[in-house]
């Protein structure tokens, strides 16, 4: 349960706030700002590229959102994935102290309900390609540790030993490959192996979203048995506060992205406007 008692915050009891949805007044970053108009209209902007449908729908519900079974399965874990996007437009100082233009004016981590299945499926193909080299190699080394070995080998040549270890290696990462690829095919039949193929987060791409971290050509997803409690876009509706609006002038627009859901500078908690967050 948040504990929001700071009424003389300006966020106090607003979308705003159940945006950030920080644990306590305490530790939210707002607390103590004389100015906080930068933080509205950064939100306002994240706001508007988001999609409609609500965050936690990914995370609240019972089923696992990567089954492609007829019945899924019920979530055991959570997946999450950060998301990267280009708007609002920042800028940073070089190594030389120049103005540039940072990629990522925002990032917001998207969890993601998940069966024990499809989790196992996702970490094979990520780690198995890997483990089967590394173990290959250290069977190798460890093989070649014993003297008779190592002597009928050096007898051939002296460079049989190393030639031995980097033929077992390469043709273990042959045989990870081509067990990667077979067994892609095997679980893009019951799991979702791309995050952007799941519906929200398919219409999260459409609008300017990009993964902060892959594994290969698909966004990383790293996974835990708790979700994240706190943080931007982490609430759901038993978390809102919000039952006041902020009386200040709506912000002019700045932004290059068009959003697709929401007027340019329409603030977040107009009557009306979109809200991915956790409403």
């Amino acid at each position: 349960m948040r504990e929001i008692t700071n009424t003389q915050c300006g966020l106090y009891h607003t979308a705003y706030c159940d945006m950030l949805n920080m644990k306590s007044c305490g530790e939210c970053f707002v607390n103590g700002m004389q100015d906080y108009n930068a933080v509205l209209q950064d939100l306002d902007v994240l706001s508007s590229l988001l999609p409609p449908q609500p965050m936690h729908t990914l995370f609240t519900g019972p089923d696992c959102q990567f089954c492609k079974r007829e019945h899924p399965k019920q979530k055991a874990y959570f997946g999450l994935v950060d998301l990267g996007h280009a708007e609002p437009k920042r800028t940073t100082r070089n190594v030389i102290g120049l103005k540039v233009k940072t990629q990522v004016g925002s990032i917001l981590p998207v969890q993601i309900g998940t069966c024990k299945d499809c989790r196992r499926n996702m970490l094979l193909l990520e780690y198995l390609p890997i483990l089967i080299p590394i173990l290959s190699g250290i069977v190798t080394l460890l093989l070649m540790m014993i003297p008779a070995i190592a002597d009928s080998l050096e007898r051939i040549a002296q460079i049989m030993p190393f030639a031995v270890f980097v033929g077992v290696v390469a043709i273990s990462f042959i045989v990870s490959a081509m067990l990667k690829k077979r067994l892609r095919v095997k679980y893009e039949k019951e799991t979702i192996l791309d995050v952007f193929s799941i519906p929200l987060i398919t219409q999260l791409r459409a609008r300017g979203w990009f993964p902060l971290t892959r594994n290969g050509n698909v966004p990383r997803v790293v996974f835990s048995r708790k979700r994240m409690q706190h943080g931007v876009c982490t609430g759901t509706p038993e978390d809102a506060t919000a039952d006041r609006f902020i009386k200040r002038e709506v912000p002019p627009a700045t932004m290059q992205y068009q959003p697709m859901n929401a007027q340019p500078g329409q603030r977040m908690d107009d009557p009306g406007a979109p809200y991915g967050g956790g409403q």
